[in-house]
């Protein structure tokens, strides 16, 4: 499902006011900084369908749409979300990850892996984050508008999240840290609040959270996330892992059908 980056959220959830600040060189060879505001909130939805706190607190879209009824198979209640949830409710299980995952991709794997991420036997169940989809963007617009369409390509179920305007995924860019560094750095920090976010939602309820994966084939940034505790993978291994799982994959998902 495509979401589009101007999109305003509407609701009574707290807000938070920060600002980001720019330098860039003038034509004339001046430096000029400029400060931008940022309202974050707390009312940014997960989209997960296992999540019934962002189902329920999930605001009004910008054409103030009806809220659309789902029932949750793992819970006796029904809830009316803005929209329908993108990310699934029964992600692909394999053995590494037997309580299904969430798989969170950071710049460099989209622009060095897009193919692989079209591949219809893999590859579900993605969080793409507002950080990536904007880096993808300045590095590469014939690759953006490819992700652009995975994003609309609703069996694939690729989700974008606003994490830059989340307050508790916004992060500041240090006065020592580049801009790749500070990227790599709120991608780690969406995989950790994905993690805990949903552990705490689902884990009540006796079931296990998705394990939340982040992909790369930056080193330093997959030896940071490790350090971190954080479950991440090249890109070439998680393709490898979800490929020769797909078997295990269709087993799980027609048992599930069946339930």
């Amino acid at each position: 499902m495509a979401v589009s980056l101007k999109r305003t959220w509407h609701g009574d959830a707290a807000t938070n006011l920060s600002d980001k600040t720019y330098i860039r060189s003038t034509k004339s060879g001046k430096v000029q900084k400029i400060v931008r505001e940022v309202y974050l909130r707390q009312d940014i939805p997960c989209s997960s369908r296992l999540c019934t706190t962002c189902l329920s607190q999930a605001p009004s879209d910008s054409h103030n749409r009806g809220k659309l009824p789902i029932n949750t198979w793992w819970q006796n209640l029904t809830i009316f979300p803005v929209v329908p949830f993108v990310l699934s409710d029964r992600p692909p299980r394999s053995k590494q990850f037997g309580q299904g995952h969430y798989l969170v991709p950071d710049t460099n794997a989209f622009l060095t892996g897009m193919d692989l991420f079209e591949v219809d036997s893999a590859f579900y169940d993605v969080i793409v984050l507002q950080t990536v989809l904007e880096e993808v963007k300045n590095r590469s617009l014939p690759l953006y508008h490819r992700l652009v369409s995975l994003t609309k390509n609703e069996d694939k179920r690729f989700y974008v999240f606003f994490n830059d305007f989340r307050q508790e995924t916004f992060i500041v860019r240090s006065p020592s840290e580049t801009i790749n560094d500070r990227n790599d750095r709120a991608v780690r920090k969406a995989v950790q609040w994905y993690g805990e976010h949903l552990k705490a939602e689902v884990g009540p309820g006796g079931r296990q959270a998705p394990m939340i994966v982040m992909i790369s084939d930056d080193r330093e940034n997959l030896r940071k996330a490790k350090a971190e505790g954080l479950q991440a993978y090249p890109l070439k291994t998680m393709f490898q892992l979800l490929k020769t799982q797909l078997v295990y994959w269709i087993w799980w998902t027609k048992l599930a059908v069946n339930a």
